[in-house]
């Protein structure tokens, strides 16, 4: 929702959240909103090889807590974009947690270096949460570009949602005609197993897609 200054007692609120407040503060609204989107086309950096180690988290406490005005700035949004992986985003998944958490006893300035794999795993838990209600032991789980290779993985990784979609009438139609006895027939979930890996079956089908062009 934002960052709060107590040297100010100033709580700093993102334009979407401009409805909150917190108490014993005074409230004032940015210019930009808290989506991803947002943070990094004005940080100017993307998400994707974001480095994290101690001094830039310091750098960016600093630059929160001498922050003024209503203008969501450069350095604003740096910061916020480093302080909600290592909180929010670590507190969600133990992959990221495991990737930064090394670096704060590193006196030499070694960072975390956020991968592409770390950006999917936050941006599609909805794909993930739709899918592992349908895990039975297979050996692995497979959504874009996240692979969980264990049960430990999994479960560790992520909370199991019970929440269930409909099949893309396209990705539906190309994963029933290549493997007619692993895709629901009814629609109401997500997950196909195939060799032993359960896929997403937006995952799957893009594959089976590209293979049918290439061929």
């Amino acid at each position: 929702t934002g960052f709060v200054n107590r040297t100010n007692n100033v709580f700093y609120r993102f334009a979407d959240f401009s409805h909150v407040t917190f108490p014993g503060t005074t409230a004032v609204t940015l210019s930009g909103d808290s989506s991803y989107t947002t943070l990094q086309r004005v940080a100017g950096i993307s998400r994707t090889g974001m480095q994290i180690n101690r001094h830039s988290l310091t750098t960016s406490y600093l630059d929160l807590m001498s922050h003024s005005g209503t203008s969501l700035t450069q350095s604003v949004a740096r910061a916020m974009l480093r302080f909600v992986t290592v909180t929010a985003e670590a507190l969600r998944f133990r992959q990221i947690q495991r990737g930064f958490r090394t670096t704060l006893d590193d006196l030499s300035g070694r960072s975390y270096v956020m991968t592409a794999e770390d950006v999917d795993l936050t941006l599609n838990w909805g794909r993930l949460s739709s899918v592992l209600p349908d895990y039975h032991g297979q050996d692995s789980v497979r959504v874009g570009r996240i692979s969980f290779g264990s049960i430990n993985a999994i479960l560790g990784s992520v909370a199991l949602i019970l929440n269930c979609h409909h099949h893309a009438s396209r990705v539906a139609r190309v994963a029933s005609d290549e493997f007619p006895s692993m895709c629901p027939a009814d629609g109401r979930v997500r997950g196909i197993t195939h060799n032993k890996i359960l896929w997403d079956s937006s995952t799957l089908g893009a594959i089976l897609m590209r293979r049918t062009i290439s061929s």
